[in-house]
């Protein structure tokens, strides 16, 4: 766990009001120069399972364990095909049960939640399908806001690679496979 996790989870309210708004009292927001999206239908999160069940089960607002670090926002992507990329980039050697949550857009920003468009980095290379949720996910307003959750499929060697019920298994190999390919070369 995190050390802002553990933070939260003591009841300290550093990063942002109730429903997990992550602008200050002051209202000033990160990345507010960053436009608003306001056409996603559906944006997409992947959590560690445990730490979001966690969340949930307290009824707590849930943070990625990279929210401090990011400047106080949750990444989201419109794409679930760039999840599985950033997965098997960034998160391949974390161990666990991960999910894809699919979030409406909308009903975050009803609880104070706005959702930007980002530039990915290099590191991403997935274009303009990267969002930025200033705040983290309120749990306790989940009816609203969850449109489903997804497990997330691994490999025995911990290569990220499906998103079953959301992503074609076989499309999801060849994005796995791909990164694979390129991982030995890199």
């Amino acid at each position: 766990m995190g050390w802002y996790h553990s933070m939260i989870a003591e009841g300290h309210k550093a990063y942002g009001n109730d429903t997990g708004a992550a602008c200050s009292i002051e209202g000033v927001c990160p990345s507010a120069s960053l436009p608003v999206d306001n056409q996603a239908t559906v944006v997409y999160h992947m959590a560690q399972k445990s730490l979001w069940d966690a969340a949930r089960k307290q009824g707590k607002v849930y943070y990625p364990p990279t929210f401090e670090e990011s400047g106080r926002i949750t990444r989201a992507s419109v794409n679930p095909d760039a999840l599985l990329k950033i997965a098997n980039i960034a998160y391949q050697k974390e161990k666990g049960e991960w999910v894809c949550l699919a979030l409406d857009p909308k009903a975050l920003a009803k609880e104070g939640i706005v959702t930007r468009i980002e530039e990915c980095d290099e590191k991403g290379g997935i274009g303009e399908s990267c969002r930025q949720l200033h705040g983290g996910i309120p749990t306790s307003t989940l009816g609203n806001i969850m449109k489903r959750v997804y497990n997330m499929e691994r490999s025995k060697e911990g290569s990220f690679i499906s998103i079953p019920g959301l992503i074609d298994d076989k499309e999801a190999s060849d994005v796995a496979r791909r990164m694979e390919i390129l991982r030995r070369f890199v």
